[in-house]
């Protein structure tokens, strides 16, 4: 039982209370005086006072009490209606990462039961205060050669992933036909874009179908770097 209704039924009980024994009180204080009576017929109109001054007022509260609590209950079950609904299209989203030393492949599962919906995603670095629209940003902003192919989520992407489907955050891996580049010089290149990505957080906050915010996700990429120290 929830405070509230705690609370009301306590209310309820103080007034009923309160009631009796204003009636009582009243009754008393009126004969106090003639003393206790043995007469059956006195306390027949003590009762017949007694229970028509006080059942008007009991059936009120009865009234009350019951619209009350019918409104409760229907309130509970609508509550449990929706929490059915809402798990019942329930997403989860969980970064999974592919690692090699030529290859890297950051996606954003959804293993929930319903569509998954990006609400904000954010590619920051909390060393340098610095954030970045997505990927493509940042690796275009190292100048490097292009020794690599990549793809992955742009800020401008639909941000909505089914059921048991998956959004390609990052894809990135060393080409074979890029010319005036051995496979040692590729590799370095491909190294320092991978510590450069590493020094990043993820952050996905995402919604279900109906609107209802699920939870924020975040993800270090340290743990990239980590792999190949």
């Amino acid at each position: 039982m929830d405070k509230e209704t705690k609370d009301f039924l306590s209310t309820i009980l103080v007034f009923v209370v309160m009631c009796i024994l204003i009636v009582v009180g009243v009754y008393a204080c009126n004969l106090a005086g003639n003393g206790i009576s043995k007469d059956p017929e006195k306390w027949g109109q003590f009762g017949d006072y007694f229970g028509g001054v006080l059942n008007p007022i009991l059936t009120i509260f009865n009234l009350v009490l019951v619209g009350y609590l019918t409104l409760k209950i229907s309130s509970i079950e609508d509550n449990r209606s929706k929490n059915i609904m809402y798990e019942n299209v329930r997403p989860l989203g969980l970064f999974s990462f592919e690692l090699s030393k030529n290859s890297l492949k950051i996606h954003l599962h959804n293993v929930g039961v319903g569509p998954l919906i990006i609400n904000e995603f954010k590619t920051y670095n909390e060393i340098e205060k610095k954030e970045v629209a997505d990927f493509y940003e940042l690796i275009n902003s190292l100048s490097l050669p292009a020794v690599y192919a990549y793809s992955g989520r742009k800020s401008s992407d639909q941000n909505i992933i089914s059921k048991d489907g998956f959004m390609k955050i990052l894809e990135i891996s060393i080409t074979e036909d890029s010319k005036g580049f051995d496979y040692i010089e590729k590799l370095k290149i491909f190294n320092e874009i991978r510590e450069k990505i590493g020094g990043y957080k993820l952050k996905a906050t995402y919604t279900d179908l109906y609107g209802k915010l699920i939870e924020t996700k975040e993800e270090d990429l340290n743990q990239i770097n980590i792999e190949f120290r």
